[in-house]
This record gives structure tokens, sequence and C-alpha cells, in this order.
């Protein structure tokens, strides 16, 4: 249907300019590397050294994961995150790490590496049409971080992934409630953005902008 002589978009073109957007944000924003086939995406080669030093220990100690993860993700992008260290896309099958937690002294290559393992869990669930449903979080979250355990016990300086993966599972879940999440990354993101140098009020506005652009990308989204 056209409107005034100009031809209206399907949703699943919408999805396709979208995902265009985004690689083009990629290719002409973020310095990258390809490392065996995957995509690494980040502001600063330190990052990326980070994230490609991970990356080898996977590979080295881990091979059957690693090759996995070259399957299960396209591309891991270095940035700011709000309200997680890590976070894993559908729409475009990305690893996302925060730029703090990669940069941070005390992070080490190993929890990078459980970082993307964690993620790249996510990514092969949803390989097989298992995705982050409400009332499947807390099991999915548990499998997660067992498998940062299964890593943990592979490395040979795996002990902080390990022990940082057995605290999560012996401790009460917390609330993966979709209100309960969207507090903590609302949180997050007022955080993050005031990192960048935002008062409070055009953070508020800017969180509220990210949302209505997300709300819109799901209502265009094909069935």
């Amino acid at each position: 249907m056209a409107t005034n002589g100009v031809p209206e978009l399907s949703n699943r073109d919408r999805v396709s300019i979208s995902a265009r957007m985004f690689e083009w944000g990629l290719q002409n924003v973020f310095t990258s590397r390809e490392v065996d086939g995957l995509q690494l995406f980040a502001i600063e080669d330190a990052m990326l050294d980070r994230v490609e030093a991970a990356l080898s220990l996977i590979r080295e100690f881990d091979p059957l994961r690693y090759r996995r993860i070259l399957k299960d993700l396209d591309r891991i992008l270095v940035t700011l995150l709000p309200g997680s260290i890590g976070q894993f896309s559908t729409t475009n099958w990305t690893c996302t790490i925060d730029k703090r937690f990669v940069l941070r002294e005390s992070t080490t290559p190993e929890l990078i590496a459980s970082v993307i393992v964690h993620e790249a869990t996510h990514a092969r669930l949803n390989r097989r049409s298992i995705g982050y449903p409400e009332s499947l979080r807390e099991r999915i979250e548990d499998l997660c971080f067992y498998q940062e355990w299964l890593l943990g016990n592979k490395l040979p300086n795996g002990d902080e992934v390990r022990t940082q993966a057995e605290r999560y599972l012996n401790e009460p879940p917390p609330d993966f409630s979709d209100s309960a999440m969207n507090a903590r990354r609302d949180q997050g993101a007022k955080q993050a953005l005031r990192t960048i140098g935002l008062s409070e009020k055009w953070a508020r506005r800017l969180i509220i902008l990210i949302k209505w652009l997300a709300w819109m990308r799901r209502r265009f989204r094909p069935a």
C-alpha cells in the first residue's frame, strides 16, 4: 500500500534496513578485527587485544567449545553496555561486552572468556529455538553459569572464573521478572550515560528515546 505516492515498507523491509544501519555503524564507527572468521569490533585496539587474548584461551584449553562459539556467534562488540557486563542479541547474533569491564585492571582474560562463553550459551540456545521467556530465565542463567564453571575447570588460571560461577549457582537467584530486569537496565543506563557526561535530566530523556526505538524495532519485527 502506498501513502501519498510513497510505497509503504513491509515489516521485513524495516528490519532489513535496521540491520543494514547496524552494520554500517559497526564498519564506520568501530575498529574491527577478524579471528577465525569471528568479527570483533571496539573503539580501541586495546579492547580488541584483550578480547582476542580471551578467545585464545578458549581455543587452546577448550577447543570444542571454541568451535561452537564460532558457529553460534557472528561477532563480538565491545562498547558501553548499560545494566550488565555482557549481552547477547538475536537480532544480529552479537555478543556485546561492556567496555568498562574489558578495560578494568582487575579484569583478566579468563574473566572475559567466561563472559563470551556465557553469552555464546544464550546464542546456542536460541539456535535451538529456546529464547529467553520469563518463566525459563532462572534455569537458562543457571545453565550459562554452569558453562562458565566448566570453562573455569579447564583453564590453568580458572580459579576466579570457577569461584564466580559457584557463587552464583549456590546463592538465591536474582529477580528475573520483566519489571526487575527493566529497572536494572534503566539504572545501568543512567550510570553509563553519566560516565559520558550527561546530566540526570538528559540521561532520562535519552533512555525514553532508546526505549521508544526498541519498541519500534519489536513492533515491526516480522513474525
